[in-house]
C-alpha cells in the first residue's frame, strides 16, 4: 500500500483506513482484506489490488476482479416486490404497504414469485397512500436531492381512445398526486399533443411520459415518443410480450430529467442545476392507475407490473445498467436472490476489472467508465 505526497487519511487498524482526499494504492495480497472508507462509499480489497484518485468532489477507481465497492446511499425508500399474497402489496423498504382493488390478478414474478396483472379498469390500482404528507414538501413521497421511478412491465397500452375527445388512452405505471394536481409525480404511457406542459415542446402520439413539478419551472412532463426515431422503439417492440425495464430519473444536482429503457437513455431535458422538486403532501400514489380517476378507466393500466421501487435520489445510468443487467438474470435490482424478503443491509457492486471508474460522491455510485486526465 502507498499513498501520494498530500494525502489526507486516518488509520483505524491495520487493515481500515479513512481516506479525505488524495491518491492510494493497494498491491495484491491473498492474505489481506484492507477496508478504504470515505463519506461515500466504501471498498473491500478481499486481497485484490486497487488504485484510489479521491478528489473534493470527484473520485476515480481502478480495481482488480477481487474488489468491491459499497455505496453509501443505495436503496430504495420504497419497494413493492408483489412477491406476497393476499390483498396487500408489501413495501420492502418503507411503510407505504398498499391494497390491491379489484382488476388486479397475482401472475409469475418477473423476478421472484409474484407480479401483478391489471386489467384495465377503474379499480384496477394499488393505492400506497400519501406516504404520511401532510403538506406540500412532507411525507416519504417528498425528495429533495433527486428522485427515480423504476419498474419492470409487460404493457397492453393500445394508444387507442377509450373515450370520445380524448387523443389516447393513459396507462399509469405510477403517479403520487397533491390535491391542486400541479405537485404530481407520474409515470405513464400517453398520448398528448398541444400541451403547453411537455418539456421540451411538440406534439407527442405514443409516448413514454414523466411529470414532475420543479420549483422555478412549474410542472413539466418529459417525453418519450415510442416511434422507433433516433434507437428509440415502437410501441410494437415494447408490446412484444417480453418484460422491459423502466426507470426514470431527475437529479437536482445536475438539473438532468431522464427516462430509460432497458438499461439505454433515450430521452432527457436539461433545467438549470440545483433546481428543486416539490412534491409530496396529502395527495395519495397509486400503481397502476390516477388517484384522482377513482370510477374511471381512462388512466387505468393494462397488463403486468412487478418490482416497482421508488428512490429520493436519481440513480446514474451505470447504475440503472447494473440493475437491468440484474434482472435478466432473475435478480433484484441489487443483485440479491428473490426469495430474500428484505433488502441487504450493504451493497457490494463488483467494478469492470482494470478500468477507471468514476463515482458520484453523493451517493457512492459508478457514474462511467472514465480515464481521470
Amino acid at each position: 500500500m502507498s499513498f501520494d505526497a498530500d494525502s489526507s487519511f486516518k488509520v483505524f487498524n491495520a487493515r481500515e483506513i479513512k481516506l479525505t482526499q488524495g491518491t492510494i494504492e493497494v498491491h495484491p495480497s491473498k492474505k489481506v482484506n484492507l477496508q478504504i472508507h470515505s463519506h461515500a462509499f466504501e471498498i473491500n480489497t478481499f486481497g485484490g489490488s486497487l488504485a484510489l484518485d479521491l478528489m473534493e468532489n470527484i473520485a476515480f477507481i481502478k480495481a482488480s476482479k477481487e474488489v468491491r465497492l459499497s455505496p453509501s446511499i443505495w436503496k430504495p425508500r420504497h419497494l413493492w416486490t408483489f412477491d406476497e399474497r393476499g390483498a396487500s402489496a408489501f413495501d420492502s423498504a418503507g411503510s407505504a404497504t398498499g391494497a390491491l382493488g379489484k382488476g388486479i390478478t397475482r401472475v409469475d414474478g418477473i423476478v421472484g414469485k409474484g407480479a401483478l396483472h391489471f386489467d384495465n379498469s377503474s379499480h384496477a390500482r394499488v393505492d400506497v397512500g400519501s406516504g404520511g404528507g401532510i403538506a406540500p414538501a412532507t411525507g416519504t413521497f417528498s425528495v429533495s436531492e433527486g428522485i427515480t421511478i423504476e419498474a419492470l412491465i409487460i404493457p397492453g397500452y393500445t394508444g387507442k381512445a377509450p373515450d370520445e375527445g380524448r387523443f389516447g388512452e393513459i396507462d399509469e405505471i405510477f403517479r403520487k398526486d397533491q390535491s391542486d394536481k400541479e405537485h404530481r409525480i407520474l409515470l405513464s404511457f400517453q398520448d398528448d399533443r398541444g400541451k403547453s406542459i411537455l418539456r421540451p415542446a411538440g406534439d407527442y402520439k405514443e409516448s413514454l411520459s414523466f411529470g414532475l413539478y420543479i420549483v422555478g419551472q412549474g410542472y413539466h412532463e418529459l417525453k418519450l415518443p415510442l416511434d422507433g426515431k433516433s434507437g428509440r422503439p415502437t410501441l410494437k417492440a415494447i408490446k412484444d410480450g417480453e418484460p422491459h425495464h423502466i426507470a426514470a430519473t431527475y437529479s437536482v444536482k445536475t438539473g438532468l430529467k431522464a427516462i430509460f429503457i432497458d438499461g439505454q437513455m433515450l430521452a432527457s431535458y436539461q433545467y438549470p442545476a440545483g433546481s428543486k422538486v416539490l412534491s409530496g403532501g396529502t395527495g395519495g400514489a397509486n400503481i397502476g392507475n390516477s388517484p384522482n380517476t377513482l370510477g374511471s378507466d381512462s388512466e387505468a393500466y393494462a397488463g403486468v407490473i412487478d418490482e416497482v421501487a421508488f428512490y429520493d435520489f436519481a440513480l446514474t445510468s451505470y447504475t440503472i445498467i447494473n440493475h437491468f443487467e440484474n434482472t435478466k438474470s432473475g435478480l433484484r435490482y441489487f443483485g440479491s436472490r428473490p426469495f430474500k424478503k428484505e433488502l441487504p443491509s450493504s451493497l457490494y457492486l463488483q467494478l469492470p476489472p482494470l478500468q477507471w471508474i468514476e463515482i458520484d460522491m453523493d451517493t457512492g455510485q459508478p457514474i462511467s467508465i472514465s480515464k481521470p486526465q
